[in-house]
């Protein structure tokens, strides 16, 4: 068999030549196959192949078909052909055994393996990880949402209670009005009876009264009746000047003046009542103004809350903090030109104080909340915006920046870590870079905490506010409170302006409440002025002492009486008929009380029965509406609510309605501010997750209307997507990459078996090799030490283990895949350590790296160890060649498959040693060529002329080659017989020489 390698040059002149290779069954020579092709390459390939000649374009094809042809099976061979042609000695065993020795394992394709089906596996793993991470976040959402409903139904409830509140009370006094109405029946009848027998009574009395009146006239009495009819009119006028005294003094009470007692004291009064009439006036004016103001004072606060409500509700809706006039102006300007309001931010929404420089949040307030306000618009919007804010009327002023596509180069400013730029946190977006770079010139401010080093400074600003700019202006703005976060504008999370904004409301609640005190105060004050008023007009129409001089009448009747008294005593008869006169009134007086008393009871049970029977009327129409009968339902939650409440009487139900109904709408109160803190939260965690979860939520609403689809996309990742991406993340886990794992660690724990058997085979060999007299090699493999191929074998156990038992659990199967990732990850490489762990891997999966070797000189004749070498470090020069020759002759007859003392064979026994014993001993030289002879090797020696005396036993040919002029080799082979002859000849020719 013949192998070429043809060399030429394309150009003479540049670069490395050309070349490609042949193989043939027979010889080819040079003059006779290489020649006579008119330098044309192509010519002399087709000649070639016309004879069969094997042509081969690279060097992978011409290796693979002549070692095929040589029968070379592995690659180590060819490497151990190659180690021979500078073979001096072995430098480290464990190298040696392991490149020449053994054959390498392809753990490449495995490892690509594991690598490729670990992507799906990490893609199913992030699937399950995602959706658990989902169910973590939408579960305390969905609390929130259920604690919202549950405060929503408590609400309903609430309101249903209230409503059917009334229909409730309406019921209860339906009933009792139909027993007042029974029970009164009753009395009005029994009063009628009483007020006949009244009126039958009095007609009786009244004749008998007239014929004593007769029979008195009849005896002289005329005087006495007239004396009794000036008594009467006497008497008539004592009870109105009583009566008009009575209400005199009542109205000098409610006047605060004390009462008179003769015409002097009554004239002082009525001066005291004109006195106090002009300066009532004046008090009454003061106290309407009052009232105006306060009512003024409401109407701004109802204001105020009623703008309050609207940014809360604006607020809840969104993250920004933004004012919502701004960002209703931002709104209309992305309708009109169709772009999203992310595309045109506000800069306070980019904006934030990093969290742990809180302290000075308020600080970075007073200087950048102008600057917050700024619409932030990129030049690709720039011509639409401007026009369409020059065309309107905003209702606001608005400040808004261009902000180019590329800036210039120009350095930022070093700014120290005090600054107020250190301290602020710039959210991601295509306005970060502008924003930077705007904030190095806007927020360089030195955050100061004494006003000594205040004063150093050049700008500067401390955590009350104050401000200290360039060319010596300061300033402190304390319209506004520093930490009053209802105006804050920057950051990119609400919840704290919600939180303050909800105080302010609660505060604005209890001004209200303040206000509607001191209007009530005021109101009853005037009330009371109005009432004092007429009080002091009544008391003006008094125009004399004698309208309220009862006593006087008093006299007068006390004179009549005695003139009367004085005519009776004359005649007994007319005594007898004036005592008997004087009882018969005495009766009709108590009959006309009784029969007044009947028809004032009788008045009075009708005006009860008209108004039992209007409330009746009322509360029946009351009952008749079309929502008393669903309120029905809702009876039992009033009757809970109504308790133990006493309703005996309809004013009973009147009473219990109204004290039921304020107790029901302040819980109502309650428990809807409440739900707006939790509706508050609740849009911040939609307005999260949609931010982490765009695409699953693109159709989804930042609303509490919204919790249904946030609802049913938790149930559906709960019972839908977590199980299947378990179930697939547990199939590529335990099918896929855990049994590829475990087939890899199979298949290197073969290789470590196989290199067991071939250490041993080898051993074969080198026993029948004398390394001393009596004495021979063998070989030991032992596992290695290093920590890092330990480490590999026992995660690869660890990562299989327990894997095809079948368990199950999530647990498991977490703790495996993480135990797989850390292991492919380092076969994939690590981001920053992909070089270190690609030799990682190749170091860890070299099978050959898991066997440290020694070299163990035996005795043949009892098997017994004189000596153990793990390297030849520490030996003579002639110990390393000769352990060095020993093992590669055990090493050759292992690749080459070679028999001991076969002269013949098909196999490969080619050699090539270069300057192998120049430097060794001429002992160790014999001793290695001895061992190449038994195996029956082909050798090619290249050797200074020095070792020829030593070689020539063992070769049949030699070439010499020399150099006279140094740029032009000769050759000239001659057998070892002709080399000898000339050798002879030459030496024959010096000593003839030396003789003449």
């Amino acid at each position: 068999m013949t192998l070429a390698q043809v060399f030429w040059f394309r150009d003479a002149s540049v670069g490395q030549p050309d070349r490609f290779y042949a193989t043939a069954d027979r010889d080819l020579t040079i003059a006779g196959d290489f020649a006579d092709f008119s330098g044309d390459i192509a010519v002399l390939k087709r000649r070639l192949r016309k004879q069969e000649v094997r042509v081969h374009d690279h060097f992978p094809a011409y290796s693979k078909d002549f070692c095929r042809r040589l029968g070379i099976d592995s690659e180590q061979a060819m490497e151990l052909f190659h180690q021979t042609v500078s073979m001096k000695s072995v430098g480290n065993l464990n190298d040696f055994v392991r490149s020449h020795m053994l054959e390498p394992f392809d753990a490449a394709g495995w490892t690509n393996r594991l690598v490729e089906h670990f992507e799906d596996l990490s893609k199913a793993h992030e699937a399950v990880l995602k959706a658990r991470t989902q169910l973590t976040l939408l579960e305390p959402l969905l609390a929130e949402c259920d604690a919202y409903d549950e405060l929503d139904a408590r609400i309903t409830a609430g309101k249903a209670a209230r409503e059917a509140l009334r229909f409730y009370c309406a019921d209860r006094k339906a009933a009792l009005l139909g027993d007042r109405l029974t029970a009164l029946g009753g009395q009005i009848s029994a009063q009628q009876n009483a007020l006949a027998g009244a009126e039958i009574e009095l007609d009786r009395l009244r004749r008998k009264e007239r014929d004593l009146e007769i029979q008195r006239a009849g005896r002289g009495g005329d005087r006495i009746s007239q004396l009794e009819a000036e008594i009467a009119a006497e008497e008539k006028e004592r009870d109105r000047r009583k009566e008009q005294d009575n209400r005199y003094r009542t109205l000098l009470t409610a006047a605060g003046l004390p009462a008179v007692a003769d015409p002097a004291q009554f004239t002082a009064r009525q001066r005291a009542v004109a006195e106090m009439q002009g300066s009532l006036d004046q008090e009454q004016a003061d106290l309407q103004n009052q009232l105006t103001d306060l009512t003024v004072e409401r109407r701004d606060l109802d204001a105020e809350a009623a703008e309050l409500n609207t940014e809360l509700l604006s607020l809840r809706e969104r993250r920004s903090n933004i004012p919502k006039r701004s960002l209703d102006v931002r709104e209309a300007l992305c309708a009109a030109l169709r772009v999203d309001s992310a595309e045109l931010p506000f800069a306070g929404e980019l904006i934030q104080v990093r969290a742990d420089c809180a302290a000075w949040e308020g600080a970075a307030e007073r200087l950048l909340h102008s600057f917050g306000l700024s619409m932030l618009v990129s030049s690709e919007h720039y011509d639409a915006v401007s026009e369409w804010i020059n065309d309107r009327h905003l209702g606001i002023k608005l400040v808004y920046y261009r902000v180019p596509e590329r800036l210039g180069q120009i350095p930022p400013p070093q700014l120290s870590e005090r600054s107020l730029f250190a301290k602020l946190q710039i959210k991601d977006s295509p306005f970060s870079t502008w924003l930077d770079r705007e904030l190095t010139h806007r927020a360089d401010y030195e955050c100061v905490d004494t006003m000594t080093d205040f004063r150093r400074a050049a700008k500067a600003v401390t955590r009350a506010g104050q401000v200290k700019g360039a060319r010596g202006r300061h300033e402190k703005d304390d319209a506004r409170r520093i930490d009053d976060r209802r105006h804050y504008v920057l950051g990119w999370d609400n919840q704290a302006k919600i939180d303050a904004l909800l105080d302010q409301a609660n505060r604005l609640q209890l001004q209200l409440r303040g206000l509607d005190g001191r209007t009530q105060k005021v109101k009853t004050e005037l009330s009371a002025k109005g009432k004092l008023a007429t009080t002091l007009t009544m008391l003006e129409q008094f125009n004399g002492f004698t309208e309220i001089d009862w006593q006087a009448s008093v006299n007068r009747i006390a004179e009549l009486a005695g003139e009367k008294t004085r005519l009776e005593q004359q005649s007994d008869e007319l005594k007898r008929l004036t005592a008997e006169l004087e009882a018969a009134g005495r009766q009709i007086k108590a009959a006309e009380e009784a029969k007044g008393a009947a028809q004032t009871e009788l008045g009075n049970l009708g005006g009860q029965r008209k108004a039992a029977e209007k409330q009746l009327r009322d509360t029946r129409t009351t009952l008749d509406e079309p929502a008393a009968a669903t309120a029905t339902a809702s009876f039992p939650l009033v009757a809970q609510r109504v308790g133990s409440r006493s309703l005996v009487t309809p004013e009973d139900c009147d009473t219990c309605r109204v004290e039921v109904n304020d107790e029901i709408t302040t819980e109502i109160d309650r428990l809807t501010g409440r739900q707006n803190k939790v509706a508050a939260r609740v849009v911040g965690k939609m307005s999260d997750f949609r931010k982490a979860y765009p695409l699953e939520t693109e159709e989804f609403d930042n609303s509490i209307q919204s919790a249904g689809e946030y609802r049913a996309l938790h149930d559906r990742i709960a019972s839908d997507d977590l199980p299947r991406f378990e179930a697939e993340f547990k199939t590529y886990l335990n099918t896929n990459t855990i049994r590829d794992i475990a087939g890899f660690h199979s298949q290197l724990t073969k290789q470590a078996e196989l290199i067991k058997q071939r250490i041993e085979t080898i051993n074969d060999s080198l026993v029948d090799i004398d390394y001393n007299p009596g004495r021979f090699i063998r070989l030991e493999p032992h596992p290695t030490v290093n920590v890092e191929i330990r480490d590999f074998r026992k995660d690869l156990r660890e990562c299989t283990s327990g894997s095809l038992g079948g368990d199950d659990s999530n647990q498991y199967s977490e703790q495996k895949f993480l135990q797989v990732k850390s292991l492919i990850e380092r076969f994939r490489g690590r981001e920053g350590q992909t070089e270190p762990d690609r030799q990682w891997t190749r170091r860890v999966t070299d099978v050959r790296n898991w066997f440290t070797f020694s070299a163990s000189e035996r005795w043949r004749a009892d098997d017994t160890e004189h000596e153990n070498y793990t390297d030849s470090g520490g030996k003579s020069g002639g110990q390393k060649e000769k352990l060095a020759y020993t093992i590669l002759a055990a090493s050759l007859a292992y690749q080459f498959k070679l028999d001991w003392g076969v002269s013949k064979s098909k196999t490969f026994r080619f050699v090539v040693i270069d300057e192998a014993f120049g430097r060794g001993s001429d002992e160790s030289t014999r001793f290695a060529l001895g061992l190449f002879r038994r195996l029956g090797l082909q050798l090619l020696i290249v050797t200074p002329l020095q070792k020829i005396h030593v070689i020539e036993p063992f070769v049949a040919a030699v070439g010499f080659v020399d150099n006279k002029t140094g740029d032009s080799s000769r050759l000239q082979t001659l057998t070892i017989e002709e080399y000898q002859q000339r050798q002879l000849a030459h030496a024959l020719g010096t000593v003839s020489d030396q003789g003449v």
